[in-house]
């Protein structure tokens, strides 16, 4: 026998009024089991659809609440005894709701700090694709992992492997500066730029406000401009493209034509750029970087093909060097470009930490901080329960059980764990900007999603954890 989908059928008997669940079942049966002889796929999910669409005001049932009244009766009592026994032991509740508030206040500081550190480059769309090409060079038994790389390679890897999508040389590196005076008029703006290739705006989720990304760096003269510069130079970003400014560095001074206008970078990249020139340009002025004879200075970046096995690109591309120049003695490998800031150092050639391991002390620290809180928490807790006893026993004597007595002990948890939440939330409110001055960050807090679970779960934690050991105490 053909039956319809399971779950659409159940949801249906569930919802659907009784004086109509039989006629609009019996209907949409009737109607999937003509649709089924045909195509089986298409009549499940017309059957699903079909129900979906019954989920109306006029043929939802009422549903009675499951819960017994004197489950709401308990919960409204437990709660008119925690806040007496709030306002009888003041001095005992203020301790406990600023030291809990304290330590959440800083376990959210911390915890804000890790995930704007683990999010850093992870915005840009193809992020999975894109990584970055290092040289492991071998020197006394001893191997030197670098960023910089040969100034043709971006061009050569692009041409002679297939796995490569796209490709882009970039110098000076991310970290360094390039900064000079940029000048229009009588306005002089000081600058940090970087050459780049001609595919930077489609390898880089960078949004381009003025200009098409797969021309602004198409010639040697062109220059293309953050946002912020666009508006001190010219109040706009609107009418910039087209005109001439001058850089100058180093004694020496060009005109470039604007060609695009790109969107201030985010906070979260670690690229910190006010203007992009060609790449082109950049080795038209260092000619030794365009041979395979040992010099090295840009960094380069490539976007894999999706799918592409990388530990194998990576074998491929291992003795790549030797094949332009037999005396070179350095190897090729490659790492994901949003890894680069968190796992930066290298040891004899072998990935071995970097800054996530700032990460990982700070998060470890963040969780001891809430423990230490809510073990503080606890023997308040437990201290103050000793002066209880007439009140636990008179319960008993009442017949209240374990489970009663627990349950008020654990709704004193909560109610105070959640009052320190919001308490705690005010604190992060009030120190944040001093805290961005201290780690140089644009922290904010941002009610989004995670952070929201994140707090239900500091809830639920602290409250279970705080309040477990007095309740069955």
């Amino acid at each position: 026998m053909i039956m319809p989908p399971k779950y659409a059928l159940k949801f249906l008997r569930w919802f659907c009024r009784e004086d109509y669940l039989e006629e609009i079942e019996g209907d949409l049966t009737e109607v999937f089991e003509r649709q089924y002889e045909t195509s089986p796929k298409k009549a499940k999910w017309k059957f699903s659809w079909s129900v979906i669409r019954y989920f109306r005001p006029a043929f939802i049932k009422s549903f009675k609440s499951s819960y017994h009244p004197s489950l709401f009766a308990m919960l409204r009592h437990n709660l008119l005894l925690t806040f007496r026994t709030f306002k009888r032991y003041k001095t005992s509740f203020f301790i406990n709701l600023i030291g809990l508030s304290s330590g959440l206040a800083c376990t959210l500081l911390i915890y804000l700090w890790v995930n704007d550190e683990l999010s850093v480059d992870k915005f840009h769309e193809n992020d999975k694709q894109l990584f970055q090409v290092m040289m492991n060079h071998t020197h006394d038994n001893k191997i030197q992992t670098m960023e910089q790389t040969h100034g043709i390679l971006a061009k050569a890897l692009m041409e002679e492997f297939p796995e490569v999508e796209a490709s882009v040389a970039i110098a000076p590196r991310i970290g360094y500066k390039n900064t000079g005076i940029l000048s229009s008029g009588k306005k002089y703006i000081k600058a940090n730029s970087k050459f780049v290739g001609k595919d930077f705006f489609k390898m880089f989720s960078y949004t381009l406000l003025e200009g098409d990304k797969n021309q602004v760096l198409s010639d040697k003269s062109s220059v293309v401009i953050s946002e912020e510069i666009a508006i001190n130079l010219f109040h706009t970003t609107g009418n910039a493209v087209g005109k001439v400014i001058q850089w100058e560095k180093d004694d020496n001074r060009e005109q470039f034509q604007i060609t695009g206008v790109f969107q201030n970078m985010p906070n979260h990249s670690t690229m910190k750029l006010d203007l992009v020139f060609t790449y082109d340009l950049y080795l038209e002025k260092s000619p030794h970087f365009q041979t395979w004879e040992g010099a090295s200075g840009p960094a380069t970046y490539i976007k894999l093909k999706e799918n592409t096995d990388v530990k194998r690109f990576n074998g491929n591309i291992v003795n790549f060097l030797k094949t332009k120049n037999a005396k070179l003695k350095f190897t090729l490998f490659t790492r994901p470009y949003s890894d680069s800031y968190l796992y930066s150092h290298y040891e004899n050639g072998i990935q071995s930490g970097g800054r996530i391991e700032y990460v990982r002390l700070f998060a470890t620290i963040a969780f001891f901080i809430l423990l230490i809180a809510c073990i503080n928490f606890m023997n308040l807790a437990t201290a103050r329960a000793s002066r209880r006893l007439k009140e636990i026993g008179i319960k008993k004597a009442l017949g209240a059980n374990r489970k009663v007595l627990i349950l008020q002990f654990i709704v004193e948890s909560s109610v105070i764990t959640i009052l320190s939440v919001i308490l705690s939330v005010l604190l992060v409110v009030l120190f944040l900007p001093q805290f961005n001055v201290i780690t140089e960050k644009y922290l904010v807090l941002a009610l989004s999603p995670n952070l929201m679970l994140s707090l239900l779960g500091i809830i639920v934690f602290t409250a279970l954890l705080s309040g477990s050991y007095p309740a069955f105490y």
